[in-house]
């Protein structure tokens, strides 16, 4: 298919305005500036964003990530937050609106089930939110379903159009609330992170925090007051399940917060179904560590066998993200090898073993399944023994 001339031109109009704003951004030297750079460069993003000239930004994105990392790093952080937030004006009323999700890491040894959530419900942990998390008086707009990442936006431009739709919703005008992608709903599914998403509404210059509208308040003291309230709600539509619930933020930096927690938790989760469901003995289960990726690690695979077998039973995938550190010497742990290992250790696995070097990412041409390291260092098939056929397959 050809695309529209006029489509590509006001496409290449848009990043050379997006790559023009940024670098200047970039030379400020002093508060006032930054925030004329930033209060310009959020119109633009927002204007595109509005008009679905999402691949001006995008290509924004890669003519940076080429030779001016810095300065990508910067305009990936005004893209996501133009995506995410808005001002609206209602009644004369200037209101900031910002999406968020409340994220937890849910784990079972039967199977994930779909979370609708019914009026009360809705009404318990819109109630619990704005008790806990959020300044008096922040209005509040849930999606009335817990979502999978698959069911969410991951586009700019989706992402935008969400927050503008529950905005409208949490303001009282009549819209219609985003329509979450249809999930596969993948019956052995037994660990992944679900998402309550949601706008926050608040006047502008007014606190959208509890830790803005009291100083005296921590985040940790909400993350404990949210899941207080929020528990027992989230239970009954979690039947048979464990989850950790974690603090509310916004959309962007909850998603990675989640991601980030839920590689333990498939871990955890792992070792003690694994455990348990194949009656191993204390010791018994053991691990092998490789880092992959094309030319630098971008994940670990983590293969798990019993005893001295060569078999791989199980694996997990450890994905790396940017901007987190790599040392924490104080704890002994020097990069992200060593950290799986220590939750290993945590979850009853002694003997690891890591190979050396960064292997290619293989999978299974048929089934498409990750390969995960054997003792010897081959990347090969999971089989899973014979007594776990009847047990749900695949953590997250």
């Amino acid at each position: 298919m050809q695309k529209n001339p006029k489509s590509t031109t006001r496409i290449a109009r848009g990043t050379a305005q997006i790559l023009a704003l940024v670098r200047a951004s970039m030379s400020s030297t002093s508060r006032i500036e930054d925030r004329y750079w930033e209060q310009n460069l959020q119109q633009t993003l927002q204007k595109l964003l509005a008009a679905g000239q999402d691949p001006a930004i995008e290509a924004a994105l890669e003519t940076l990530c080429v030779n001016e990392t810095e300065v990508a790093d910067t305009l990936l952080e005004h893209a996501q937050n133009a995506s995410q937030t808005a001002m609206l004006t209602i009644d004369g009323q200037a209101w900031q609106c910002l999406l968020m999700t409340a994220p937890l890491a849910v784990w079972t040894r039967y199977q994930l089930p779909q979370a609708a959530l019914n009026q009360q419900a809705q009404e318990q942990l819109s109630k619990a939110l704005r008790d806990t998390v959020l300044a008096p008086g922040v209005h509040v707009q849930l999606i009335s379903q817990l979502l999978s990442l698959d069911e969410m936006p991951r586009s700019f431009g989706q992402i935008y159009q969400w927050q503008q739709q529950l905005g409208a919703l949490a303001c009282g005008m009549r819209t219609e609330p985003p329509k979450p992608d249809k999930s596969e709903n993948n019956p052995s599914l037994l660990a992944d992170t679900r998402h309550l998403v949601f706008a926050a509404l608040a006047p502008v210059d007014a606190p959208l925090f509890r830790w803005q509208a009291d100083l005296r308040t921590t985040r940790q003291g909400c993350l404990k007051d949210w899941i207080g309230q929020s528990q027992g709600a989230l239970a009954a539509l979690l039947p048979g399940c464990q989850f950790d619930i974690l603090l509310p933020e916004a959309y962007h930096s909850s998603v990675q917060l989640s991601e980030t927690h839920m590689r333990t938790v498939a871990i955890r989760s792992a070792c003690e179904w694994l455990q348990d469901t194949l009656g191993l003995a204390a010791g018994e289960l053991r691990a092998t560590l490789v880092a992959v990726g094309e030319h630098e690690p971008q994940e670990w695979r983590i293969g798990f066998h019993r005893g001295q077998s060569q078999d791989v039973i199980y694996g997990t995938i450890w994905p790396l993200f940017e901007q987190q550190p790599s040392e924490n010497l104080e704890h002994g742990i020097i990069d992200a090898g060593d950290e799986i290992a220590e939750v290993l250790k945590q979850n009853g696995v002694k003997h690891i073993k890591r190979i050396p070097g960064v292997f290619k990412p293989e999978s299974c041409e048929d089934c498409e399944a990750p390969y995960f390291p054997n003792p010897t260092g081959e990347l090969v098939h999971v089989e899973l023994p014979e007594e776990a056929f009847d047990a749900p397959m695949h953590f997250h």
